[in-house]
């Protein structure tokens, strides 16, 4: 890595750690709103919602147009079928008519992306990611500073409370970070979180070869382990094989879908609770798992969703959906 490289790294690094102070402070609120009554949470995302929709309509065009004849300020979630969606498709094409923060172009975004050789923050403290998604279509995301905060809180509220639930906290508390390892993709600022200030983490590329990753974890000897769900379970059959020493007391998979049989693996190795994650660059965290039983926690204070038939009209819950569409409420 050059000196430029090295400065701009260490210039990152000194602002991130703003935002772990901040990412911090908002578990506390993100913990107790596990809690909330549903009127309560109800209250709270109508709130949410109408900011979201006002902002939009002021800052960008395109959702201004779509919003034409239409309050966002009295508007509650049920509202919602009467926009349209914004596929995949209209928020690439459309972005320059979508985004939000000011001075920034798809032209511009795209220059940051080609340039950067690790994360870093505009001027206003927006992050950049680019991911194919499942849909292989690759898209470019704009997260603004409360953006992550919000997406983080949503991330690790379950497994800080039944941190803070159980009598046998791990100290001193290693976190391996398996994710992406680096931009364009969003994984690794998400989940390279230090949840208290005295725990340590260590990333590692998840798509290095294996025998890469299996060293680089022996060697942190995590007590905590974070990372794409096929990666942790050939980390689990390596320690049922007894190759791999080590002693997570919590786990936590995402970006891939979890499935019952390594499910059944990173149990039998370690019996350890397991935290399993929805969640896209788009919209941020859907749902997270608590650790007790099947299932995965929608995170409705901060995320609507919507099931729709074919022509994209409400479905009743007793009925199957054709497709399910989601607002990120911390989106701007």
């Amino acid at each position: 890595m050059g000196t430029g490289a090295t400065e701009q790294r260490a210039a990152y690094e000194r602002l991130r750690s703003a935002h772990l102070h901040a990412i911090r402070a908002t578990l506390e609120d993100h913990v107790a709103r596990v809690e909330w009554s549903r009127d309560r949470l109800e209250r709270y995302r109508v709130e949410r919602l109408r900011a979201l929709l006002t902002y939009a309509r002021e800052r960008s065009p395109f959702h201004a147009a779509r919003m034409d004849g239409l309050d966002p300020s009295s508007m509650v979630v049920e509202d919602l079928a009467r926009l349209p969606p914004m596929l995949k498709d209209d928020s690439q094409r459309e972005w320059d008519a979508i985004v939000t923060a000011p001075g920034l172009t798809r032209a511009g975004a795209e220059r940051i992306l080609a340039e950067e050789e690790w994360f870093s923050y505009t001027a206003s403290g927006d992050q950049l990611f680019s991911s194919g998604g499942s849909s292989g279509v690759r898209g470019v995301y704009v997260w603004d500073w409360h953006q992550l905060i919000t997406a983080a809180g949503l991330a690790w509220r379950m497994q800080v409370r039944e941190e803070r639930r159980s009598p046998e906290a791990t100290l001193p508390a290693r976190l391996a970070v398996l994710e992406a390892g680096g931009p364009p993709h969003a994984s690794t600022p998400l989940f390279d979180v230090a949840t208290t200030a005295d725990m340590d983490t260590a990333i590692i590329p998840a798509g290095d070869p294996f025998e890469q990753v299996h060293a680089a974890v022996a060697e942190a000897r995590p007590t905590h382990l974070v990372g794409y769900a096929s990666v942790i379970a050939r980390l689990a059959h390596a320690t049922l094989d007894g190759n791999l020493d080590i002693h997570p007391v919590r786990v936590s998979t995402n970006s891939e879908p979890l499935s019952v049989e390594d499910l059944a693996a990173i149990t039998r190795a370690w019996n350890a609770p397991v935290h399993n994650l929805w969640g896209s660059t788009e919209i941020g965290v859907q749902a997270v798992g608590c650790g007790h039983g099947e299932g995965l926690h929608v995170c409705e204070d901060e995320v609507v969703l919507e099931r729709v038939d074919e022509a994209g009209d409400p479905v009743p819950l007793d009925q199957p959906a054709a497709r399910t569409l989601a607002t990120g409420l911390a989106s701007r």
